[in-house]
């Protein structure tokens, strides 16, 4: 019975190896898979970070379009970032089953830390990611703000430069309404002037003034 319970115990320890190696090596083959498409993955995302770059830093573009390219690349950025770090879980999980079934060895223990820091990097990146995006989105809003009060300057300044104008050609058209009423009141006081002069010099030649009244003509006569 013994015999048979230590063979059963047997038959079931090789069996458990037998199948911790047959996962270790699906997580080996699937590693390798993944590393492999990883790399198309990583040159597409690279490629599409750069266009999403450009498009936000186009200053053509609108403050709005530029702020939502810059979330749409980070976006690319956080996802790329998630999908190595899924690789590295993979990676670290693969690491741990080596440990069962080969035991602590130091290159067992250094791909565990390996593994590990990486995972610890990834963070790290997506992090980094979220505060350059944010920073980013920070920055434009700050050109925003200093766009709108250039803007508002030229406005202001423009409406205060036809204020000015308004004003002068305002003051322009007083002086020369004044002016008029002084050349008015000077033709008319000539014209009196004038009318006296040739009253005088008709009464000194004799003659009669052909706009008088009967009543002035009759004074006239009585003054000769």
């Amino acid at each position: 019975d013994e015999a048979a319970k230590s063979v059963d115990n047997f038959n079931k320890s090789m069996g458990e190896s037998t199948d911790a190696a047959l996962k270790l090596a699906d997580a080996d083959a699937e590693l390798v898979r993944l590393k492999r498409e990883q790399g198309q993955i990583d040159l597409q995302s690279r490629i599409e970070q750069e266009k999403l770059r450009q498009l936000r830093d186009d200053e053509s573009n609108s403050l709005q379009d530029r702020i939502k390219f810059n979330n749409q690349l980070k976006e690319v950025l956080v996802k790329n970032a998630e999908e190595e770090g899924n690789i590295v879980d993979k990676q670290l999980a693969a690491a741990l089953l080596r440990q069962e079934i080969e035991g602590a060895s130091t290159a067992v223990l250094d791909e565990i830390a390996e593994a590990k820091t990486a995972q610890l990097e990834v963070e790290e990146r997506i992090n980094g990611f979220l505060s350059e995006a944010l920073a980013n989105e920070n920055s434009l809003r700050r050109e925003g703000i200093a766009i709108n009060k250039e803007a508002q300057s030229a406005k202001d300044a423009e409406a205060a430069k036809l204020s000015a104008e308004a004003e002068a050609a305002a003051k322009k058209a007083e002086e020369l309404r004044l002016k008029e009423e002084e050349l008015l009141k000077a033709s008319g006081i000539w014209k009196i002037e004038a009318e006296i002069e040739l009253k005088l010099l008709r009464a000194e030649l004799g003659l009669e003034d052909p706009n008088a009244s009967p009543e002035q003509k009759e004074e006239d006569f009585a003054l000769k």
